[in-house]
């Protein structure tokens, strides 16, 4: 027999008030005791209906939460982040749908073997709890992969109560699940304690556990390889600055060997050195002390306008232990001051007369092996945060550049020293040369002048004697003119017959030693326009070379012929020839051969002369025969500028 629902309101003897609470709390989740008096709700035909009508009510509101839960991490996940906050985000729901006291997360060290705390909530939430693998419900889970829902924490052999008495914590029930990534791999365990009202966890607490530990394993396994990639990043842009910082170094050293290069001497390429440090650095002024090269001296530069981008050399040198630069020099150590007032090395006397205020400085010693030769001086960086430690390396690098341009340059300058001296001393030998033949011609009419008694004698010997003298003075002017580079012609016109009689009479001179025949040729009978003296000075020049080449005796041969506009002169001597390995270099200075006594500078003079005059010079030698030399030269003198 049917019951209406008011019959059985009738039986219980209770209201639709009576059923509104019941309804009221079945809905907040609380546990309704099974008694034969249960009041039944209007609408509802059962017991069964109102049981099911609950549950499904309470499920509903459940499913509401849970719905709630993701959406809120996942806008979390969207607007932050911070693994931290997501994460304890992630806990505190779990904590609330699960209606529990507290949750933990931990993760797997698989390099260490342990299981630690990622995020515990509670009293130790502080604490780091660490654990081998498989030690623990934490750490067997970990291990095993599986999920482990306890009644009675204390009656399971796999709990650890180490924690709960530390802290004074009493565990009651347990859910602990691992997180897996992708791959199947256990990256994490998160593990939820005591159920409110000591009720166990159900198989629905499990399929919530599961839906937003998946979340949780998604979201640590995107951030280990966020974290992978930003510590990837984190090392490209490392590298990334340390090769700029290498090629900042590079372009530094390139900088700074151009400046050696282009400089004439120490001193100019240490101003230009120091000028492109200010630069570089990007610093107001410098100052260079240098003891080097047997003199000291300071370089001050700034780089305000006003001082118009000079640098002033001090020839001073600079007492060790005075200022930041002193102090440099006197302990070998590097110095950066970004507060030089508060530092007891500045000295403020010295700032007040210079006019100039510090407010940084970075100061270096120049070494050389174990020698300090000097210190650079930096002031003021135009940064906010002043020199900064890589400003010290680079300025180390640059120190150790200006001690080997120091090197460098005093090397330099002593092989300068030495090259000028031996130019000087060839220059004065190959000049002492020349003046044996006039001052031995000098010397023979000046007997022959004290044995003559007729007149016209003595004036004939007096005026070849001022000739020779005329001739000295013209090879010294010659010399001097040749190192200068000039090219002065004193062109005239000249009788050939008669200036080569006249040059006979020097050729014999030259071989007054009997050793040397001397031949002459000459078809040409008109005139020449040339310098006297100088092409005098080329026959002399080619003629004391071969007599150099013939020390046991032989024969020079000097033939003239006119060859069109030209006059063709032909020098031949019996000597040794001249050595292959100088004679692509023949004409230039200092060249001769190890067995010549002369300067090296007779032929360079005699290309010079002939090149002046328009004409040109070659040569033929074997070795053993003898040597050739063919000019031609312009019979109507050197062409005009303009020609």
């Amino acid at each position: 027999m049917k019951h209406s629902v008011e019959d059985k309101r009738q039986e219980h003897g209770s209201t639709g008030s009576g059923s509104q609470e019941y309804l009221t709390t079945m809905s907040t989740g609380s546990t309704v005791a099974a008694t034969s008096t249960l009041p039944l709700i209007e609408g509802a035909s059962t017991r069964a209906q109102v049981y099911q009508e609950v549950a499904l009510r309470q499920r509903l509101k459940r499913m509401e939460d849970q719905l709630q839960a993701v959406f809120e991490i996942g806008h979390t996940l969207s607007s932050t982040q911070d693994p931290e906050e997501i994460l304890s985000l992630l806990l505190d729901k779990i904590t609330e749908l699960l209606e529990a006291e507290r949750s933990s997360l931990f993760l797997v060290d698989y390099d260490s073997g342990e299981v630690w705390s990622k995020l515990l909530q509670g009293e130790g939430k502080n604490a780091t709890i660490r654990l081998p693998v498989g030690k623990g419900i934490v750490g067997w889970v970990a291990q095993t992969g599986e999920t482990v829902n306890i009644r009675d924490a204390y009656n399971d052999e796999r709990f650890n109560s180490d924690f709960d008495k530390k802290n004074g914590f009493r565990t009651h029930n347990l859910l602990t699940m691992p997180l897996c990534n992708q791959q199947g791999n256990i990256i994490g365990v998160i593990q939820v304690l005591n159920k409110r009202d000591k009720l166990p966890f159900t198989s629905e607490d499990e399929h919530i556990l599961q839906t937003l530990s998946s979340q949780a394993a998604i979201f640590l396994e995107n951030a280990r390889l966020y974290q992978a990639l930003w510590k990837k990043h984190v090392e490209l842009m490392q590298t990334t600055r340390q090769l700029k910082h290498r090629g900042r170094e590079l372009d530094v050293v390139f900088d700074i060997e151009q400046q050696m290069s282009h400089a004439f001497n120490l001193d100019d390429a240490l101003c230009n050195i120091i000028k492109r440090i200010v630069v570089l650095l990007g610093c107001e002024a410098a100052t260079l002390a240098i003891d080097a090269g047997g003199r000291s001296r300071i370089f001050l530069y700034s780089s305000a306008p006003e001082d118009d981008g000079k640098v002033a050399i001090v020839p001073a040198r600079l007492n060790a232990g005075e200022g930041f630069l002193g102090c440099a020099l006197e302990s070998g150590e590097a110095l950066l001051v970004n507060r030089p007032d508060q530092d007891d090395r500045f000295s403020k006397d010295l700032a007040a007369r210079l006019e100039f205020p510090v407010r940084s400085v970075l100061c270096v010693p120049i070494r050389q092996e174990e020698t300090i030769q000097g210190a650079i001086e930096l002031l003021n960086k135009q940064s906010p945060q002043g020199f900064v430690e890589d400003d010290l390396r680079l300025m180390q690098l640059i120190a150790a550049q200006i001690s080997r341009a120091i090197e460098i340059g005093s090397q330099r300058d002593k092989q300068v020293r030495e090259n000028r001296l031996a130019t000087i001393g060839q220059l004065l030998s190959g000049v002492l040369h020349d003046f044996k033949s006039p001052m031995t011609i000098i010397s023979g009419y000046a007997q022959m002048i004290s044995q003559a008694t007729d007149p016209v004698k003595r004036k004939k010997y007096s005026n070849a004697i001022l000739k020779q003298i005329e001739q000295l003075n013209q090879m010294t002017r010659e010399v001097l003119a040749f190192a200068r580079g000039d090219s002065t012609l004193l062109v005239r016109k000249v009788s050939w017959v008669q200036f080569l009689q006249e040059v006979e009479q020097h050729l014999l001179q030259e071989f007054n030693d009997g050793s040397i025949h001397l031949h002459i040729e000459n078809t040409y009978k008109g005139n020449m326009h040339f310098d006297e003296i100088k092409i005098q000075r080329m026959i002399s020049n080619l003629a004391r070379n071969a007599g150099q080449a013939m020390k046991s005796g032989g024969t020079f041969e000097l033939q003239a012929e006119q060859d069109g506009d030209f006059l063709s002169l032909t020098f031949r001597d019996t000597g040794g020839g001249i050595p292959p390995e100088i004679q692509a270099t023949l004409f230039d200075t200092f060249v001769s051969s190890k067995s010549s006594e002369g300067s090296g500078l007779g032929l360079a003079i005699v290309r010079k002369i002939v090149d002046d005059h328009g004409g040109n010079i070659n040569f033929t030698s074997t070795p053993g025969v003898g040597t050739t030399f063919h000019v031609k030269l312009p019979i109507q003198g050197p062409p005009s500028p303009e020609e």
